[in-house]
């Protein structure tokens, strides 16, 4: 083969496989645009259901840490089962619009939390007086499971991986539900410490 030919199918080559690496480098900047537009509109909508849903997660635990204030300042401790139909309900609807945007692990904690419901709103009125009463042991795990999904997500928002600002020295992130559960039940014994907190 001449000198000639050679250096021909040398440029074709360069050629090819340059046009193969740019094809390549394109496909993967398109996939890399797409994987980052899907991941933005799937945060964006994760952000705006979970709203309520933590909303009507938060307002059951002030239920279950301090009970129902009415407008006129009466405080109410006692859990009926009134009150898990309707929280269980209000959970129910959201997940059948939202259970989405829940990754396996928080969908497994919500399926959990469901569970445990339908399971306690099969007691009777009298369990409900004698066995969920403030600072029993059944509505210290109720809370806790149902600020174990409260918790999730959080997590898959990403607050507990966001540093305040300005950034705080002290600031360490929460990575599990073990640590944020940990804070929870912190922060309820130095609520109990406060004065007065007796008749919280």
């Amino acid at each position: 083969m001449d000198p000639a030919t050679i250096g021909v199918l040398g440029v074709l080559a360069s050629a090819l496989i340059s046009a193969f690496v740019a094809h390549q480098t394109s496909s993967l900047q398109l996939r890399v645009n797409t994987d980052q537009q899907f991941s933005l509109l799937l945060f964006q909508n994760r952000l705006e259901s979970y709203r309520s849903l933590y909303k009507h997660l938060s307002d059951f635990i002030k239920i279950l840490n301090f009970g129902k204030l009415s407008d006129q300042g009466v405080l109410d401790t006692a859990i009926s089962r009134d009150d898990v139909v309707q929280f269980l309900l209000g959970l129910e609807k959201w997940d059948s619009e939202n259970a989405i945007y829940l990754t396996n692990y928080t969908s497994g904690i919500c399926i959990k939390l469901r569970k445990e419901l339908y399971q306690l709103i099969s007691k009777s009125n009298e369990y409900f007086k004698s066995e969920l009463g403030i600072g029993s042991l059944a509505r210290e795990m109720l809370y806790r499971n149902i600020a174990g999904l409260e918790a999730a997500i959080k997590n898959e928002i990403g607050v507990y991986a966001i540093r305040p600002f300005p950034t705080n020295t002290d600031f360490k992130p929460i990575s599990t539900y073990e640590e944020s559960r940990k804070y929870a039940i912190d922060a309820k014994e130095r609520l109990k410490a406060l004065p007065d907190s007796d008749q919280l």
